[in-house]
Parts: structure tokens; sequence; C-alpha cells
């Protein structure tokens, strides 16, 4: 089996802000050119063969190019351009027949981050006939952005620079992450009962934030004009932290009448002393729940009730404390067509509890939406 995609994606904005106060003068404000264009092709071919009833083997190649034009975050109005590469692959390897063993890998040559090599390693045991116990671990790593590896955020007033904003570190490792999952799956069909458990462990290095500073003590930043005595945030390197959890799911089905899905994950996450948040451990939610109720109706209608509710967090930088509250989402829905055709129109409305908080209790909420959607598949 052969397959080939292509992807792209185009993003252009317009906007212009002005920046009042920020620089200790009302009077004098900042305009500030925002504009950005950025796109995204992929081009991805895909090679899968079954050698015999025990092996089989996927084969994949990769080739992306990323473009961005923005003045006002690299200081430049030239357009960035980087092209990635990748060699992927898997051998699945089924031994005895309740076993089945998964080597994979992925080699990248990164625009910015160079070559970058990700195993992986997964296996699945059958214990019955219904239930199997999982394990997988690998190595991945994620490249720094754009802005991240890039960015020079100057702010002018006329020709003169009057404060770097943000600034990219000279040189900057990609993220890499060790992670861990084992897992155990069952069924009990006369009940149309599942049960999905897991725990994992993830361990992260290098990890890349941005640390205020006042120039001229800012690394890179005082030898393009920045003036004495300003605030310059820089990406960097800042530490290493491991993150721990485990989560199950239980999910009964009946034709006819519906379906419920109860989800609940536990995480903690243990940070280094290198951490430059002192709330780090905080950044996410120790506790997450979800619970989906889904009633078939006659003449092929279908309501569904989401609830959700994580435990209070703290964002990291610009962000605050976003205190733990449940959210409700209602959905009416009526599929038409061909059996299996997924053909579907529908009312959605989003936290019908009222507002909540996202990113930061005091600036921004999500308002209750409600809205029609309409799925045709052919």
């Amino acid at each position: 089996e052969l397959s080939l995609d292509y992807y792209h994606q185009d993003e252009r904005t317009r906007a212009a802000w002005l920046d009042a106060g920020d620089l200790g003068d009302p009077a004098a404000p900042v305009r500030r050119d925002r504009d950005s264009d950025v796109s995204r092709d992929s081009v991805e071919m895909q090679y899968f063969a079954r050698l015999s009833p025990r092996w089989r083997f996927l084969l994949g190649v990769g080739v992306s190019q990323e473009s961005v034009r923005a003045p006002y975050m690299f200081n430049t109005r030239s357009t960035l351009r980087g092209t990635s590469s990748q060699l992927f692959g898997s051998v699945v390897w089924t031994p005895l027949e309740r076993l089945q063993l998964d080597l994979g890998g992925l080699l990248e040559d990164h625009h910015y981050s160079g070559t970058l090599f990700s195993p992986r390693l997964a296996a699945n045991y059958a214990l019955t006939d219904e239930s199997a116990a999982r394990f997988s671990a690998g190595i991945s790593y994620r490249a720094p952005s754009w802005v991240e590896s890039r960015s020079e955020e100057a702010l002018y007033s006329g020709d003169e620079i009057v404060r770097i904003l943000n600034k990219a570190s000279p040189s900057l490792d990609p993220e890499r992450v060790r992670h861990f999952e084992l897992g155990y799956v069952t069924a009990f069909r006369e009940l149309g009962l599942s049960l999905d458990i897991r725990g994992f462990h993830n361990s992260y290095s290098r990890y890349i934030d941005d640390e205020s500073c006042r120039n001229p003590n800012c690394s890179g930043v005082g030898d393009i004009g920045a003036p004495p005595g300003t605030k310059t945030f820089l990406f960097q390197n800042a530490g290493t932290f491991r993150m721990t959890g485990s989560e199950f799911s239980v999910d009964w089905r009946r034709p006819g009448w519906g379906r419920v899905v109860l989800s609940q994950a536990f995480i903690d996450i243990d940070a280094d002393e290198d951490i430059l948040d002192d709330d780090f451990e905080d950044s996410g939610p120790s506790s997450v729940t979800s619970l989906l109720l889904i009633k078939d109706l006659p003449e092929r209608w279908r309501v569904s009730v989401g609830a959700y509710r994580q435990a209070k967090m703290n964002w990291l930088s610009d962000g605050d404390v976003v205190p733990g509250k449940p959210r409700f989402d209602l959905k009416l829905a009526r599929s038409f067509g061909p059996p299996a055709a997924g053909n579907e129109m529908a009312i959605v409305a989003q936290s019908m509890g009222g507002r909540y908080v996202d990113f930061h209790e005091g600036r921004f909420r999500h308002e209750p939406q409600l809205f029609a959607t309409l799925r045709l598949s052919w």
C-alpha cells in the first residue's frame, strides 16, 4: 500500500497596536505594526507492506518548508524560510500468537536543530481474548519555534529602538523527552463495557523558557541597541523536570440506547532547581475529569452532554491562576444519508454554566457559545 499526502497552511494577519504607558510616557504612545504572513507546505509518502503473517513494516519520507514574515517580531522585513526533511519507519513482529513487538524511529534533518533521531519501542501482550497489556518507551525532540530561535522583537519610536521585548539566545538546543508507559485494556462484551488504564512517566530536559533581564546585562541584546535599564525576555534552555501520571477510561455502550464515557487523569510535575519559574510544578492540573453522555433518539437524532472539570493550576509567564470550575456542553445532532456516510447536522451549546477562566483569571474568560455545524462525507 502506497500513499502520498500534501498539506498547505497559510495564515495572514493585519493588525496595528498602540502601546501607551509601557515605556513610562503615556503621552507618547508608540505605534506597532503587527502584520504577519505565515505558510507551511509539506509532502509525505508512506509505503506499507506485509511480508508474512508475522512481519509487516512501514517506511515513509517527508519534506516540509516553512516561511514567516513578521517585521515586528524578527526586526527584519525579509521572509524567513526553513526546509526540514524526515525519514521514518517501523517494523512490527509477532513472534508469538499473543505477543506483538513494534520497533520504530524518526530521523529528521531540521532547518534549525540539525540531525535528530527519535527511537521508539512498543509491545502488546494479549492476556486473554478480551484483555491485553501494553508497554511503550522512546525518546522524542521538539525543535525551537521561529519565535524561540530567531525573535528580535524591537520596539521603535521613529528610527530609534526604545526597547527589545523578546530576543532569542545565540543558540538553542531542542527540547528532549524520554517517555515510558504501561497500560492495560479489557472488555466485557456481554455488558457492553470496556476499561482502559495507563500509567506514564516523562522526563524532560533542555526545556525552553524565557527569562527577564535588565540591559545591558542581557546576552546578545546590548549589541543591537537596547537602551540601558530596559527589560528584555530571553529565550533559552532553562532546565529539567519530570511528569508522572495515571489515567483510566470507562466506556459503556448499548445499541439503540447510547453511550457513557468516564475519564479521569492524575498528574504530578516534579521540577529541578534549574527551572526558572517558582510555580512551575503548579503549571498543570493535578487532576482532570470528563464525563460524556450520549443518548440515541428516534429518527436518527442524538443528544450529547459533556461535563469537564480540572483542578486549579497556574499558567506560566503572563498567565495567572486558573481555578477549578466545571464546564458543561450540550449537542443536539441528526445524521442523514447512508448509515455509514457520517453526514451530520448539529447545534452545539458550549459552557452552559456561564463564562469560564482560561490562561488568566482577571483578563481571559471564555464566553458561552451557541453555533451550528454541518458535516458532509462522500
